[in-house]
């Protein structure tokens, strides 16, 4: 009669243990699932408006015009969005390129000038002089890249209804700008100046 007394204390025990512990493991928080990361898809480009040149007949236009292309620009992707032209001139060698906008609204034209040896060197009368200019040169106008240290001319039209005589006109600007104010981007030019005013 005593060992089933003490047995049945024991078990009695256990239970009042084991209930509590049961009890608190569920009400601990559930770690919620990882979520698989999802993977955004790619937004589709938005049709060329009607009358926009696509990559392919802007290159078809340049073609026509009898422009050599020397190579294709290409984003990140390797996806082709513009061209760089080739074109001989008077006095230096052309290397404009024409390219179209991310959403290909817009067509960019632009020509580097060559890259500034210490920015920071830039005399202060050429970059004044520099803004002066862009009221003359419009739609063309002198910019600065900090990224690839150089000194560029950009000018851009709406992709809607570009025909060839825009197209070779806007080309023809760089060409003329880059040649007509090479004293204004060219250093060589500014230590021909500051010599001949030294003497």
């Amino acid at each position: 009669m005593m060992n089933r007394t003490v047995w049945a204390m024991v078990i009695a025990a256990l239970l009042g243990w084991a209930i509590p512990a049961q009890l608190a493991y569920a009400q601990q928080p559930k770690t919620p699932p990882k979520e698989e990361p999802k993977q955004q898809k790619e937004e589709p480009k938005p049709a060329p408006a009607p009358g926009a040149l696509t990559v392919e007949s802007l290159k078809e236009m340049l073609d026509t015009l009898g422009y050599d292309i020397e190579k294709e620009r290409k984003d990140e992707k390797g996806n082709v969005f513009g061209y760089q032209l080739k074109v001989n001139s008077a006095k230096y060698g052309s290397h404009p390129c024409v390219s179209l906008s991310v959403d290909g609204t817009n067509l960019w034209f632009t020509q580097s000038l060559g890259k500034v040896p210490d920015p920071a060197s830039v005399p202060t009368k050429i970059l004044l002089n520099m803004l002066s200019a862009n009221d003359l040169i419009y739609p063309v106008s002198f910019c600065y890249g900090e990224k690839f240290n150089n000194f560029y001319i950009v000018s851009m039209i709406a992709n809607k209804g570009v025909k060839p005589k825009d197209m070779r006109q806007r080309i023809d600007q760089l060409t003329s700008v880059s040649e007509g104010y090479d004293h204004l981007w060219n250093p060589a030019k500014w230590e021909s100046k500051k010599t001949a005013a030294n003497k």
